[in-house]
């Protein structure tokens, strides 16, 4: 996997013709691209996937950032909508939904990988403890990634979590369980809301296989230049990343 093959942009917009206007440009730049909840409500799976169509190798590799969560049978039925395009390679829950809604997802997944959403890269401890009980954030991601492995089997592929606890899922599950990390920020760019955030660099030395990455890229800082050369910047820091880990 190259450098660039690690990054996917976040295509989140109202704007059909914008997300259209940015896969073209930037297409053979990155190795894939989420495309978020807003954007799939308002457009569907099914025009999403043909407008991307042929935008460059990365539109054959999307991540469809829908973060089902409900009953076991409502969510495999959900899945199968995202699944039924070859172009989605990616897909994800959230790991709360428990055992029985990783696993009907996991029976109807077909070709694309299943995430799970541990917590929330917008959550600090204190909003972790809130939601989840007693425990720091590092906790909580280790025990709901403990429920999407299920039993290795009929779990899911990997978790979305910040490049932050990317290390320990991997100590905890080896190369097997996938990450996926949002919440990545050059040093260039501005935190937004994100909480738990990290660099390039750093994501990838704590074991990250994937970075979602939208605005340093999509919009980057006028003295960093255009979205092409914002990618080849932190295609860059990954490679020099990676040659030293």
């Amino acid at each position: 996997m190259e450098p660039k093959d690690r990054i996917f942009v976040a295509l989140d917009s109202k704007d059909l013709d914008e997300v259209v206007r940015w896969a073209k440009l930037l297409g053979g730049e990155v190795g894939g691209f989420k495309i978020g909840l807003r954007t799939v409500l308002r457009y569907g799976v099914d025009r999403l996937m043909e407008a991307l169509r042929g935008c460059g190798p990365a539109s054959e590799n999307i991540f469809v950032d829908a973060k089902l969560h409900d009953i076991p049978s409502t969510m495999a039925e959900a899945a199968e909508v995202i699944v039924a395009h070859p172009s989605v390679k990616f897909f994800n829950v959230h790991a709360s939904a428990s055992y029985a809604g990783v696993q009907a997802v996991n029976a109807v997944k077909r070709h694309a990988k299943l995430l799970a959403v541990t917590v929330l890269t917008s959550m600090n401890d204190a909003d972790a403890w809130v939601v989840y009980g007693q425990g720091d954030v590092a906790y909580h991601v280790a025990r709901l990634a403990q429920v999407a492995y299920v039993d290795g089997e009929h779990g899911a592929d990997g978790v979305i979590c910040s490049a932050r606890e990317a290390g320990l899922i991997k100590k905890m599950f080896g190369e097997k369980m996938l990450t996926m990390t949002p919440g990545i920020r050059p040093k260039w760019a501005a935190k937004n809301e994100q909480e738990r955030v990290t660099t390039p660099a750093e994501a990838v030395t704590n074991g990250a296989d994937y970075l979602v990455i939208g605005r340093p890229i999509i919009a980057p800082p006028e003295h960093i230049g255009p979205p092409v050369i914002a990618s080849r910047l932190i295609a860059l820091e990954i490679a020099e990343a990676l040659a030293n880990r």
